[in-house]
């Protein structure tokens, strides 16, 4: 017993273990969601636990995050160019008649 209790102590006890699960490649946030709907069907099938499903959707969310935040920093990147080409241009303001601009 005592033996038993030194190993538990070396060696705990594995409390998850890996999941089988088929999903998309995450490349867009559409996938995220797909993904999502996959983890919830899953889990309302009884393929995984309550618990494992709140574990892959955290990771989903984090790399949904990730892809997001690629996303507006490339947004970001292509404001700030054309702000520098346009830098040296000036605009005149008028209304808009019939498709053209009146100065």
């Amino acid at each position: 017993m005592a033996l038993r209790l030194c190993f538990e102590r070396l060696l705990p006890v594995r409390k998850d273990h890996p999941i089988s699960l088929q999903l998309k490649k995450l490349e867009k946030l559409e996938d995220a969601s797909l993904a999502l709907g996959t983890i919830t069907k899953a889990v309302a099938q009884g393929e995984i636990t309550p618990l494992e499903g709140q574990s892959m959707a955290n990771i989903i969310e984090a790399h949904r995050r990730a892809i997001e935040t690629m996303d507006l920093e490339r947004r970001l990147t292509e404001l700030e160019e054309k702000a520098e080409k346009d830098k040296g241009k000036t605009y005149r303001r008028g209304r808009k008649l019939g498709g053209q601009y009146e100065t």
